[in-house]
């Protein structure tokens, strides 16, 4: 699978169903060159999407072993719901 097919994918939590939100980018090993983990964007509100002009955007760090399942249009996490 590549790395572009990833970042168009959702993330699911397992605990509730909720949505994460979406791939943003990655981190990598700089010396296996393995994923270690990625960085999910939070599902964005109308209001958080208007705040976005003046806070920052919050970014989760996903581990890659929190990973349950990659799915054909989402992938399932073990989060913690905020």
């Amino acid at each position: 699978m590549k790395a572009s097919e990833l970042k168009s994918k959702n993330v699911v939590r397992m605990s509730d169903g909720s949505m994460a939100g979406k791939i943003v980018d990655f981190e990598f090993d700089p010396i296996t060159y393995q994923i270690e983990s990625v960085c999910v964007r939070e599902k964005q509100t109308l209001l958080k999407e208007f705040l976005q002009l003046f806070v920052k955007e919050r970014v989760l760090v996903l581990d890659v072993k929190k990973i349950i399942q990659i799915g054909k249009d989402v992938i399932f996490a073990d989060l913690i719901s905020s």
